[in-house]
């Protein structure tokens, strides 16, 4: 049986990283996509403010991420981790997610812990 979490926040990325690096998470053959803003979606992508825009209107470089999504933590886990390995280490991850369990137990999921050996790091 899983245990469900509602899983709210926004992790940014700094600098930007290239939309292109990230292309496999927003790819329309994947089972769950990710979405780039403006459309709507569970985890989606931000464009940077000055991010420029190709031909098929998919701009240049992603800021952040921002999840509203009802998920397992293993689900969560799991799409953090793609979402850490398509940024690369060139780049910094900041904020976290809050949490809120079945059994309205509360946390945060931040995208490393103290010692940033972690991803991601779960605190209740």
């Amino acid at each position: 049986m899983s245990y469900t979490y509602e899983a709210e926040g926004t992790i940014t990325i700094t600098p930007p990283a290239p939309t292109a690096a990230l292309w496999d998470l927003f790819h329309p053959g994947r089972r769950e996509p990710f979405t780039i803003a403006p459309a709507a979606g569970e985890w989606q992508l931000r464009p940077a403010a000055d991010a420029t825009v190709d031909e098929q209107g998919r701009p240049s470089h992603i800021a952040a991420l921002v999840v509203s999504a009802d998920a397992t933590s293993y689900e969560i886990t799991a799409r953090l981790r793609e979402f850490e390995g398509w940024v690369g280490p060139d780049h910094e991850l900041d904020g976290h997610l809050d949490v809120i369990g079945e059994s309205l137990d509360r946390g945060r999921v931040y995208p490393w812990d103290d010692d940033r050996d972690s991803f991601p790091c779960w605190e209740f």
